[in-house]
């Protein structure tokens, strides 16, 4: 190696903090098979999940004078997306022999969206939300095939208004 030349070697180092807690709940329930009289009603299951973010702190330089935590729970930002509290969803299935029908609702909860206007800082606080989807399907045993059809949204409901935010997350 010639003196004039210069080996640098400088490791990425990443010395951010994420931590996260919260609570994951999850039933599922199929009813006993019942009839009405002397007609067969058919199988039916509901299930319920939810999740309660209970933090989601960041500290993008830990050990550096003047760095802070940053509580991103319940909140929307540029960086992290939708962290709402609350979601959840619920479902209900019905099925009799090869024929199938599922209602499904889903929250997501309110939140705060983070320094929405760049100049000032502002937060914008925008509500939950609650959506309805349903499907029907039959099944044919002989080719190994079932064939739904579904409608999402079925009240078409519309996410928080926002004009600066991405909301795919509704």
């Amino acid at each position: 190696m010639c003196s004039s030349d210069l080996v640098l070697f400088l490791p990425t180092v990443n010395l951010g903090t994420l931590s996260t807690s919260g609570v994951d709940f999850t039933v599922n329930y199929r009813i006993p098979h019942f009839d009405f009289g002397s007609v067969d009603a058919g199988d039916f299951k509901v299930g319920y999940n939810t999740t309660y973010t209970s933090t989601y702190n960041n500290n993008a330089t830990p050990g550096q004078p003047g760095s802070s935590v940053i509580k991103y729970a319940g909140t929307y930002s540029a960086q992290f997306g939708n962290i709402a509290r609350w979601r959840g969803t619920a479902t209900f299935n019905w099925s009799k022999k090869n024929f199938g029908a599922q209602w499904q609702t889903r929250f997501i909860g309110s939140l705060t969206a983070l320094n929405i206007d760049q100049a000032t800082g502002a937060n914008v606080p925008m509500g939950g939300t609650i959506y309805h989807n349903v499907a029907l399907d039959y099944a044919v045993p002989s080719i190994h095939s079932r064939f739904s059809v579904g409608v999402d949204n079925l009240f078409d409901k519309h996410a928080p208004l926002s004009y600066s935010l991405d909301t795919s997350t509704y």
